[in-house]
């Protein structure tokens, strides 16, 4: 078992905390069309080296190999979903445990829909939207005829309940003490069933596709969810904007943030359009700028 790290952090005087997916995952390889020891397949993604049709998320283009990523899709419970694959950059390793997933639902034609995927390390198990399945993975051949089989295998580990007490959440995602264990949720009403763990990374998606904000931390108290208790997850909306001013020598400095009842911070997914301020004095604007995402 291995251990990943990896994170974006910026800083700035729009102050958000540190952000990207922290996770740490396990990546099981199989041999041959194998996914996991006499246990019948659920699905199979086949995925191959093309053009994106997925959305990265900002500052992922790197993982692209020569502006190609895998990609392919996949029915999961009857619903389908495109699948892409990427590896680590500077590291062309045959499969290793730093690749990057994203999973997008598909529209009514097949296409991947609008918005941002769900994006997570490589990994052994996957709880989506209910359904837990065990990941397994081959590579076969070389060149352009090279295939990435992806492998589902459905799983009924021990679940627990997850009490949400926030609303206008859109995505949920947790990451569990058990390394490979990666728990999605679209969304959620105000209780989820999921597989038992301690889940300690929390990200939370709020609001809709064109206006979404996130708030993801590693949790001080991780959510203890087991067959008996019913674990409770504070966090989602309603939010607020919320400013504050500090002088700093002869200048003064402006702090803006979007948060929750519980203080949580959220940031925007798209920062193409960061907010702006006007200062007015005596009914006259005096500057106006936008600010600094960080």
């Amino acid at each position: 078992m291995r251990s990943i790290g990896h994170g974006i952090s910026n800083k700035g005087c729009y102050n958000f905390p540190a952000w990207g997916l922290i996770v740490c995952l396990f990546i099981q390889l199989t041999s041959g069309t194998e996914a996991a020891t006499n246990q019948t397949a659920h699905a199979v993604a086949e995925l191959q080296l093309r053009k994106p049709a997925i959305e990265l998320p900002p500052g992922y283009g790197s993982f692209l190999k020569d502006g190609m990523l895998w990609q392919g899709e996949v029915k999961l419970h009857g619903r389908k979903w495109w699948l892409g694959a990427a590896e680590q950059p500077h590291d062309r390793r045959s499969l290793p445990s730093q690749w990057l997933l994203f999973l997008q639902a598909t529209d009514n034609d097949g296409s991947p829909v609008k918005g941002l995927p769900w994006f997570f390390y490589a990994l052994g198990n996957l709880s989506l939207n209910g359904h837990a399945y065990q990941v397994a993975w081959n590579l076969d051949g070389t060149g352009s005829q090279a295939r990435l089989r992806v492998t589902f295998v459905e799983d009924r580990p021990a679940m627990g309940e997850l009490k949400v007490e926030g609303t206008d959440i859109r995505r949920l995602q947790l990451q569990g003490d058990r390394q490979e264990q990666l728990v999605c949720v679209e969304d959620p009403g105000p209780k989820i069933i999921l597989p038992v763990d301690r889940y300690h990374y929390v990200q939370v998606t709020v609001g809709k596709t064109n206006s979404a904000v996130r708030f993801e931390t590693r949790l001080f108290q991780p959510l203890e969810v087991t067959t008996t208790n019913v674990a409770i997850l504070r966090s989602g909306g309603p939010l607020t904007n919320f400013l504050s001013v500090s002088r700093q020598g002869r200048s003064f400095r402006l702090n803006c943030q979007l948060l929750n009842g519980a203080g949580q911070t959220f940031r925007p997914l798209d920062q193409s359009d960061p907010p702006t301020f006007n200062v007015d004095l005596d009914g006259r604007t005096i500057h106006s700028d936008k600010f600094e995402f960080g």
